[in-house]
């Protein structure tokens, strides 16, 4: 196969959701990511987040000035975890695995909340810390990616899902439902839900990712090899569910002995462009290559069928399939990722009150059964944002399943302009004289 270019968006794809924040509320885009803990929105005085997206959506700074109830995180709050100075903002600082950045200050504000109670959807509020970003780098400037932040769903206290818990809005539970085949869209629940046939396996203690054990990997009833050097159990302890990574990787011995198990007589190219291996294929891969089986403590297995692990791309008048897992990253060689290639198409729930991930194969283009706090169960539909591009850029619904039916307390402390346009100052002198944020 002669040498192919293929651009990165067209295989590239993320998920995210829409928040109602502030008062009056005002509608903001983040992408939805259970490997981080931190909300966060670019702010008005942010010198180099995006102004402009290909995604669909339309930009929109968070200006705590034009929020009646938006107020920065004082020094002395429980949820300021950082090395913090009387009298200046409280500070956070994120790096993510693709080297892009966030740094900026900790405000609060309110979100509003569709959550579901008898049947209907009502409206209901929860007071909420989030980033006000001063500064991003990296990916998150880049039009094919920009959205108004990043909606970290980690187990940190300072994660989305913790803080409506602590506040007896929701039990300490969540799901998602990503659809792939390029139809985009799926379901996000803060929540229980109420679907059956999950297989369930332990959350690794002490960990702020959704880290769990593996047992083995297997391709045809054969286990593939991996370097148990590192665990004196046999087991591959770093494997992280993460919503905010789009492929899988793998350390380099399992990916080598993945390639021979999958490819056995099949010829393939790797695409310095894409950093693929990849093949020209006529017909159903999935009647011709083998299901991947990973299975967890507990006996738990989660399928990924070819049509998951497999990219399909355009080439001329063929179609190019090129292979999803990839090797892990040389910083964390053992580490295994399992991205959005492995969780689509399947509703994955975060129990964090039994510290336990589940999963099961699911249509989700259709609906997801929620638990609420008065009534019976109620069915969640999945919806898309942006239709011209939810091919590459799929979106999610976000919906709240209460579990308490107690009135959100209203915020103190009404900030006007002239306090907001002092907070924000204040902040950027803080990043003027270089001071030490972490």
């Amino acid at each position: 196969m002669e040498e192919v270019k293929v651009e990165a968006e067209k295989w590239r794809w993320l998920y995210f959701t829409e928040l109602q924040i502030g008062t009056p509320a005002a509608s903001y885009f983040a992408q939805v990511d259970t490997g981080s803990d931190v909300l966060w929105l670019g702010c008005a005085s942010c010198r180099n987040c995006p102004t402009k997206s290909n995604l669909g959506v339309k930009l929109r700074p968070y200006d705590p000035s034009d929020s009646e109830t938006s107020s920065e995180l004082s020094c002395t709050a429980s949820l300021c975890t950082t090395r913090c100075v009387a009298g200046n903002p409280c500070l956070y600082q994120l790096a993510y695995g693709d080297g892009s950045t966030s740094e900026g200050y900790l405000v609060q504000d309110v979100l509003e909340l569709p959550s579901l109670k008898n049947l209907t959807v009502s409206a209901d509020s929860a007071n909420l810390v989030f980033g006000c970003a001063v500064s991003a780098s990296g990916g998150l400037q880049k039009r094919d990616q920009a959205l108004d932040g990043i909606l970290g769903l980690g187990q940190s206290n300072l994660s989305l899902v913790l803080q409506l818990a602590n506040q007896k809005k929701t039990p300490q539970t969540f799901a998602h439902c990503l659809e792939g085949e390029g139809k985009g869209g799926g379901i996000l629940v803060i929540g229980e839900v109420n679907e059956s046939g999950l297989s369930y396996t332990p959350l690794r203690s002490n960990q702020l990712h959704y880290n769990v054990n593996l047992k083995s990997i297997q391709v045809n009833g054969q286990p593939i090899q991996w370097d148990q050097s590192s665990s004196t159990s046999g087991e591959i302890t770093g494997t992280i569910f993460d919503s905010g990574t789009t492929l899988a990787y793998i350390p380099e011995a399992s990916y080598l002995d993945l390639l021979q198990q999958v490819f056995p007589t099949q010829s393939i190219q790797h695409l310095s462009d894409l950093d693929l291996d990849c093949f020209v294929y006529h017909g159903s891969v999935d009647d011709e290559f083998p299901t991947v089986i990973f299975t967890f403590e507990s006996g738990a297995t989660l399928r990924v069928y070819p049509r998951d692990y497999f990219i399909q791309l355009e080439y001329g008048k063929d179609t190019l399939y090129c292979m999803g897992f990839q090797i892990s990253p040389s910083g964390s060689p053992h580490l295994i990722i399992l991205g959005d290639m492995i969780l689509k198409d399947k509703l994955v729930v975060y129990d964090l009150e039994n510290q336990r991930i589940g999963w099961v194969d699911f249509n989700c283009s259709s609906h997801v059964t929620v638990m609420t706090s008065t009534g019976p169960p109620t069915e969640v539909f999945s919806t898309t944002i942006g239709s011209a591009h939810v091919d590459h850029f799929p979106a999610l619904r976000l919906t709240t399943a209460l579990s308490m039916q107690e009135p959100s307390l209203p915020l103190t402390g009404k900030q006007n302009r002239r306090a907001a346009l002092d907070r924000e100052a204040k902040m950027n002198s803080v990043y003027e004289r270089g001071e030490e944020v972490l």
